[in-house]
């Protein structure tokens, strides 16, 4: 079944019931009642999605025919599932929205996770921490509190600054840890790598093969490493 497509009056927010149309899978045509109900969306950092610019308190109406997961404006009723579809990178962002929905819009559902609706409004912005402590301690593992997470404008700059200040306090020289950085994949796998042969307590220059040897083996995508000769004239320096 297509959702509906337009209501018989002028819509509002506050939650009066309204009247709707819907086409059902036989092309016919029936009245529904209508009904606004809370949600969250992503969006990327323009506040852009599909080709949709969205902006703060202004309804947007989808002109067309919708269906979940081909066509309109999908959002979820559950803040958690949007990040099956919007990934916490430090870019994406993320809003609390008002969908008009059919008063039934659960039961003729076929994923209770993702709904779909030809109006919106964008309340606000959701920037609060404790909301996305699960998915920063996942995606974003460098951002330790809540003050890191505040400051924060560009988590790839802050994550290699965090990478060789962690490196540098467990000795090692800022152009080694720099080096480090900017060839191997993952910086938090690779800081946690360091703390393990740090805590077996051998000597710098074993640990500074050993790095040698991870960053070999876990190299940065798409990038050539910097030749290993270079790594080794600085072995000297990192003590």
């Amino acid at each position: 079944m297509s959702w509906f497509k337009k209501s018989s009056k002028e819509e509002t927010t506050d939650n009066k019931a309204e009247i709707g149309t819907v086409n059902t899978s036989n092309n016919e045509v029936k009245h529904v009642e209508m009904i606004w109900i809370d949600g969250y969306k992503g969006t990327d950092q323009n506040m852009r999605c599909n080709g949709y610019q969205y902006e703060l308190n202004k309804e947007i109406t989808y002109d067309g025919e919708i269906s979940l997961c081909r066509s309109g404006f999908h959002f979820c009723t559950n803040l958690n599932n949007v990040f099956d579809y919007y990934s916490y990178d430090g870019k994406n962002r993320f809003f609390k929205v008002k969908a008009l929905m059919p008063k039934d819009y659960q039961k003729d559902s076929m994923d209770f996770t993702k709904y779909v609706t030809n109006k919106i409004i964008f309340v606000s912005e959701i920037t609060d921490y404790k909301l996305f402590k699960e998915q920063i301690d996942r995606h974003l593992p460098f951002i330790e509190t809540e003050d890191d997470y505040s400051h924060i404008k560009d988590y790839d700059v802050f994550s290699k600054n965090k990478f060789v200040k962690k490196m540098i306090d467990l000795g090692y020289s800022e152009l080694f840890s720099l080096l480090i950085a900017d060839n191997t994949s993952s910086l938090y796998e690779a800081i946690k790598y360091v703390k393990a042969i740090d805590a077996e307590n051998i000597s710098k220059d074993i640990q500074i093969y050993l790095l040698m040897q991870y960053v070999k083996d876990h190299p940065k995508k798409h990038e050539n490493l910097i030749n290993p000769m270079y790594y080794s004239m600085l072995s000297n320096r990192v003590i």
